[in-house]
């Protein structure tokens, strides 16, 4: 389709950043964010779980939701979604055939405009409330512009230093300035300590309050899709608002616990076969990759030879969680993702001190190789990057869709 052809022809390299821009499409487009119930999800890992969780408990209580999530797996499409169904390329071909030349004007970058399309298609579905995942950042980011009256914060850690700052405050001055004049209420999980002065700090500054969620107890959730003790602290973080949004919008939500237990997210230690079990993890910095290993070495006991194979796109920092990934395992392959930025596998090789490697830059041969040799004890691991999507596809096809059993 030749209006998609479009999208992803703007370069994506190179990170536009500020609000400007959307502020001026929004506007080109008759500022549909008005009276959209939006909550916008801010922090550094776990935000699209939340965003699946908040959204899987309103659509089991009759309510139509909106939902914008980034990055995608296999199709752009899968970012935008109602009710959990994407949209239609019939939707995108009307937005970009009506707006392209406003688009040629205000030059967006690809993110700026999947934010606009998404408000615009959540519009006009008439949704009942948006879940908005912010892209980076949170002052700056395109999210913000929608002026989202709830703020949710998952946990802040090292990302996208080069960008946000090499500092876990510069980080956290960023991501708490996604509160806009028009936030009401602020909920968080259990931040650092630094990080929660500086949240604190800003939401005063602007007379507001934060929630900071207990996670103390998180091993009572059961979680059915979502493994991890980490999954069970964004689920805290996303129950106790939905308790108080009934409250704040006079709406009832029940079964609660029970519908954010049943919430299904691909690509978070997902286990994409069973007999041998094949995972994936889209862990693609310190603290996802840290996140997983917890997990892991949980289950480290059930197998006899464990398999990993790994990439990641340029510029993560990932040095020391690899190394403490790859020893958890006996055979290691390092592969690339073939997007533009993706991280040569001889660069990933050279994080490694005194470990025994694979290089095979081509993921589905990496792939394949690793399932030709497993047995039905082992387990595999492949985990990286959201760009492994369309190889797994290619070779276990519906391994995205909910499954009807899981380990």
């Amino acid at each position: 389709m030749k209006e998609k052809n479009f999208l992803l022809s703007i370069d994506t390299k190179k990170i536009k950043y500020g609000l400007i821009r959307t502020q001026k499409l929004l506007a080109a487009c008759n500022s549909p964010q008005k009276n959209i119930k939006a909550i916008q999800v801010v922090g550094t890992n776990g935000k699209g779980t939340t965003c699946a969780m908040l959204a899987n408990v309103l659509i089991n209580n009759n309510y139509k939701v909106g939902l914008f999530t980034s990055p995608h797996l296999i199709d752009i499409n899968e970012r935008i979604s109602v009710n959990f169904q994407n949209i239609p390329d019939s939707y995108i071909k009307l937005f970009i055939n009506q707006y392209k030349n406003k688009i040629n004007d205000i030059q967006p970058s690809f993110f700026e405009i999947m934010t606009v399309l998404s408000i615009c298609y959540f519009k006009y579905m008439k949704v009942d409330f948006a879940i908005l995942e912010t892209g980076l950042g949170g002052r700056l980011d395109s999210i913000t512009a929608v002026q989202s009256p709830i703020i949710l914060f998952t946990s802040i850690s090292y990302d996208h230093m080069s960008i946000l700052g090499d500092t876990l405050e510069k980080i956290a001055k960023e991501k708490i300035g996604a509160l806009t004049e028009k936030t009401q209420k602020i909920y968080s999980v259990h931040q650092p300590g630094p990080v929660k002065r500086i949240f604190k700090r800003h939401a005063a500054k602007l007379n507001k309050n934060i929630h900071f969620i207990s996670t103390k107890n998180p091993s009572a959730l059961q979680l059915k899709y979502l493994q991890g003790i980490h999954q069970k602290e964004n689920a805290q973080l996303a129950i106790y608002t939905l308790y108080d949004m009934a409250k704040i919008y006079n709406i009832k939500l029940q079964n609660i616990i029970q519908h954010i237990g049943q919430t299904f997210w691909p690509g978070r230690i997902q286990y994409i076969n069973t007999n041998p079990d094949i995972l994936f993890d889209v862990g693609h910095n310190e603290s996802g990759i840290d996140a997983f290993c917890k997990y892991f070495k949980t289950i480290l006991k059930n197998y006899n030879k464990k398999y990993l194979v790994v990439g990641f796109e340029d510029g993560k920092e990932v040095s020391k969680a690899l190394q403490s990934l790859t020893k958890l395992f006996d055979n290691i392959t390092i592969t690339e993702t073939k997007i533009r930025n993706s991280m040569k596998a001889e660069k990933i090789k050279l994080l490694l001190t005194n470990v025994s490697v694979n290089i095979e830059s081509n993921p589905q041969k990496a792939i394949s190789n690793n399932i030709n040799i497993i047995e039905k004890k082992d387990i595999l691991v492949i985990l990286g990057s959201h760009y492994f999507g369309p190889h797994l596809k290619s070779i276990f096809k519906n391994c995205f869709d909910k499954p009807s059993k899981y380990p």
